[in-house]
């Protein structure tokens, strides 16, 4: 996070990199275009799969926050012509642990934990097969849902939350305010990879 933009920002980026190698986490928000090596998706005078393959390598860890960067999101639905891809499938032989916190948009008190948790114990979460942490995705959206049981159940009406595992329900957004299903709207599952062509 930082205050400059433009070119005053790139020379920070670059500048925090070469000093602190091994020692930041990078957080990646949004998706990588590969097609044309990259020229579908430009910062400056390079492309993001270029400024992805040069800082991430460097991080000691990284956190892809959002279904874009941790899946691929909606950017990457079909037909793709810009062969977008997540942060993992652009650069598969990333060496650097990756924690994915995605959901569309992703809970910004799930990123805030990933944090605490480094800065309190010195490691990061548990995770699960995919990359997730299993204290925001280890249950589903239906297990947790308040609308379990009861009238206002959507999941006759196409409910993904059924197979989307994600705290939304628990946790809720806009400091706690609600969730999808409480505002009336189906579960999409946007926490789950390649959700805009699956659901």
């Amino acid at each position: 996070l930082m205050v400059e933009a433009g070119e005053g920002a790139e020379a920070l980026r670059d500048k925090a990199v070469a000093d602190y190698a091994g020692e930041f986490l990078c957080v990646v928000e949004g998706s990588i275009p590969t097609a044309g090596n990259g020229a579908y998706g430009t910062v400056g005078s390079k492309t993001m799969y270029q400024i992805a393959a040069e800082v991430l390598p460097k991080a000691k860890g990284i956190i892809t926050l959002g279904s874009c960067s941790s899946d691929g999101g909606i950017a990457s639905a079909g037909p793709n012509p810009a062969a977008v891809r997540s942060v993992t499938d652009a650069l598969p032989g990333l060496k650097v642990p990756v924690i994915k916190c995605p959901g569309c948009p992703p809970n910004p008190v799930n990123f805030v934990a990933i944090l605490a948790n480094y800065l309190l114990k010195g490691t990061m979460p548990e995770l699960d097969a995919t990359g997730r942490p299993t204290f925001a995705y280890g249950k589903t959206v239906h297990q947790t849902c308040t609308l379990l049981g009861t009238a206002k159940c959507l999941q006759s009406q196409g409910c993904r939350g059924i197979s989307t595992f994600h705290n939304c329900g628990q946790l809720k957004f806009n400091e706690g305010t609600s969730f999808c299903q409480q505002s009336g709207h189906v579960c999409i599952g946007c926490a789950q990879p390649g959700f805009w062509d699956k659901s």
